[in-house]
């Protein structure tokens, strides 16, 4: 069953990555490109894991590494595994309604009285300033916002 290679997978390279942090820096590029082909070679060549999974689960896991910060990655990992489950076992069309929900919860998230996703929704073009791309630090410090606060005034 593939949802198992890929759930042994990612979390070898969960593994590994606290494994990191906890080795001195200056082994660390060298123990995690040793680890990362070991764990990979033994799995493929073992037939635990199909190469074109092992090269899904490593782009994948890559790229929430560029993404995310250090402190969004209980989040992600929980997002990736809720997914890869929901994409198992409902298909692409469970995951478009996974995805829908989840920007449905986030819509609904407020932040010190403020919508998560504002300025995207609700949308307002007037706070759009800092949002794409970095406006002048001081206009957006010292400007005035539009949203209410957490009593609705």
């Amino acid at each position: 069953m593939p949802i198992l290679e890929y759930d042994c997978v990612i979390f070898l390279l969960t593994v590994l990555a606290d494994a990191i942090f906890r080795i001195p820096q200056c082994a660390i590029i060298f123990v995690s490109l040793l680890a990362t082909i070991a764990i990979g070679e033994t799995a493929v060549s073992a037939k635990i894991i199909h190469p074109f999974s092992l090269i899904l689960v490593a782009i994948t896991y890559l790229t929430s590494l560029l993404l995310a910060s250090k402190q969004m990655a209980a989040p992600t990992n929980t997002l990736r595994f809720a997914f890869l489950w929901i994409g198992n076992f409902i298909g692409i069309t469970g995951i478009v309604i996974g995805t829908t929900i989840l920007i449905l919860y986030m819509v609904f998230l407020r932040s010190v009285g403020v919508p998560y996703l504002t300025p995207i929704i609700p949308f307002r073009i007037e706070e759009f300033k800092d949002t794409f791309f970095r406006g002048r630090l001081e206009k957006i410090n010292n400007g005035k916002h539009g949203f209410p606060n957490a009593d609705g005034k």
